[in-house]
């Protein structure tokens, strides 16, 4: 292994080491049907592996203070998270995923796309093994740190999006090593991505974009 790998692998297997003692309760499915009749649009945030994604449920604090219903599961859960949302709502459907959960979260739109289901916006953050965007999202903004490792630790790095087959979502992809550096922080790694001011701000900001559009009126 090149003396330049070693480092940032090394600290990979002790994040891994320490997954354990980090891990969260999965999220409640009953909460989606308590959602406030006056909520401005729904989040849902999908944690990435062991929910090693310390900044997804500070961050979905920070949305239900702007008026969004705004509801934390883990990745795993988004099968489960299909026919809940399946059904009417008010405002619009925004689905946000880091690292796996960034994967489900692409997964789950597709999944409501073939139902019918529009979805407004898909937000990631470092994907790992992302599917393209699917037919049925209007807008996906992916936050994602290009990095060497890519395809050593799949894990702890993330990648550029595509389009699938006859989607025509607005796609922005935002590498923080690169064209968006200005977002990035000294310690900003794949797992304090979440974390990020800047990034949280970016996100609030496209959230606050779509609730305003007239695509997010009632259906």
């Amino acid at each position: 292994m090149p003396s330049s790998l070693r480092p940032a692998l090394l600290a990979g297997l002790g994040a891994l080491a320490l997954a354990g003692c980090v891990s969260q309760p999965a999220g409640d499915l009953a909460t989606l049907a308590r959602a406030p009749a006056d909520a401005k649009g729904r989040v849902i945030l999908l944690r990435g592996w062991n929910d090693l994604s310390p900044g997804i449920d500070p961050l979905a604090a920070e949305v239900r203070a702007t008026g969004c219903e705004a509801a934390v599961f883990r990745h795993s859960q988004w099968r489960d998270l299909i026919a809940p949302l399946a059904g009417p709502r008010r405002g619009p459907l925004i689905l946000l995923g880091h690292s796996f959960g960034g994967d489900a979260a692409l997964q789950l739109a597709a999944e409501l796309g073939r139902a019918g289901v529009a979805v407004d916006l898909v937000v990631t953050l470092d994907p790992c093994w992302p599917p393209p965007v699917p037919r049925g999202v209007r807008v996906c903004r992916n936050y994602y740190l290009s990095r060497g490792l890519r395809g050593v630790l799949p894990f702890f790095r993330g990648v550029s999006l595509d389009l699938g087959a006859n989607s025509g979502a607005a796609l922005t992809n935002l590498d923080l090593n690169g064209s968006h550096a200005e977002l990035r922080e000294p310690d900003t790694d794949h797992f304090t991505l979440t974390t990020n001011p800047h990034v949280h701000a970016a996100i609030l900001a496209d959230i606050a974009a779509v609730v305003a559009a007239p695509a997010a009126a009632a259906r």
